[in-house]
């Protein structure tokens, strides 16, 4: 097994990018008030949570990579900074290519505290920070 760990990380005001060796994964994030703001305009629905919220744009592991435990890594470092920063996620579930299916990707998400937003909604879902 190659050494893959996690490279580098930019984390600021809003945004959040973990990166693994060689570019082989990443994940980003960022402001989503205009989401939240959609969301509750579209569906009059809510998300009770008054503090920092962030949108997942993207959690990719190359394809050679899959199944490897490197999503949970990259996951795993995610969680632990968005609970320092007691900052909430929402993630809009959709396959990257059609090699993911979407009852794995629910799967995967609710492995690390991710729960549906609304019934209305049965893509989105969110995660609320933890204290320790």
């Amino acid at each position: 097994m190659e050494d893959i760990k996690i490279t580098d990380e930019i984390i600021g005001d809003g945004i959040i990018f973990i990166y693994l060796t060689d570019n082989i994964g990443r994940c980003e994030l960022g402001n989503c008030e205009w989401f939240i703001n959609y969301l509750n305009h579209m569906y009059d629905i809510s998300i009770d949570f008054s503090g920092k919220i962030l949108y997942f744009h993207y959690l990719r592991i190359v394809d050679k990579y899959q199944c490897c435990g490197y999503g949970s890594m990259l996951m795993n470092r995610l969680i632990k900074i968005l609970d320092e920063r007691r900052s909430g996620v929402i993630v809009e579930l959709s396959p990257y290519d059609g090699s993911e299916k979407f009852e794995d990707l629910v799967r995967f998400y609710k492995r690390f505290g991710f729960e549906f937003v609304d019934e209305k909604l049965n893509n989105l879902m969110f995660r609320y920070p933890t204290t320790s």
